[in-house]
């Protein structure tokens, strides 16, 4: 069975935290769906697999990772785990060292490196899988060809859930929307990997 689609970050993170992630016998996880958006038109993520060579750089308008993290009370960032799909490192890495090699080198881009930075939203994983919707148009050109080959499985439709409940790929993307609790940068997602606030 097919569990990962290119250029469908949202839908694969959707799969993987509705999959269920085991339970590492310290009590239920905590899981998230973090998106990573840009301050401005585009956001820099480094060591992803479409990148360039060398040090893996994309030009992304979003992505999504899933985040996995020991249970909720007394949560230290080093429990944290990100997983994504599109990175050249580990599946399951440590949260603090997928920070520093996804953002850390914009640092190499001087004054420019601002342009680039990222926003994050941090939503609940279960919440994201019960009310995440999508008719996938985002990836269609005037046409209605696809930009990118779609997933084999069905769109997510939020089956259960009202509309206006229901979390659209684009209101998560549009920055100066509260949902999930908003968007905080950098420093915010370490404030709340170290102690689950942002």
């Amino acid at each position: 069975m097919v569990s990962y689609v290119p250029y469908w970050c949202e839908e694969n993170v959707l799969r993987f935290l509705a999959g269920g992630v085991a339970d590492s016998g310290a009590g239920v996880l905590d899981t998230r769906a973090l998106f990573i958006l840009p301050k401005n038109r585009s956001v820099a993520v480094f060591s992803q697999r479409a990148g360039r060579a060398g040090d893996g750089l994309v030009i992304w308008d979003y992505h999504a990772v899933a985040l996995v993290g020991a249970p909720a009370v007394g949560c230290h960032g080093a429990s944290w785990l990100v997983f994504d799909y599109d990175s050249n490192l580990d599946f399951g890495i440590g949260a603090e060292r997928w920070l520093e090699a996804s953002f850390g080198p914009l640092g190499s881009f001087g004054s420019a490196g601002a342009a680039y930075a990222p926003l994050f939203r941090i939503l609940d994983g279960p919440a994201y899988v019960e009310r995440f919707f999508s008719d996938r148009s985002h990836m269609k050109a005037t046409d209605g060809s696809w930009m990118e080959p779609p997933p084999p499985w069905p769109a997510s439709e939020a089956a259960g859930v009202r509309p206006d409940e229901r979390w659209t790929l684009a209101e998560l993307r549009d920055v100066g929307k509260k949902t999930g609790g908003g968007t905080c940068d950098l420093v915010g997602l370490r404030r709340f990997l170290d102690q689950g606030a942002c």
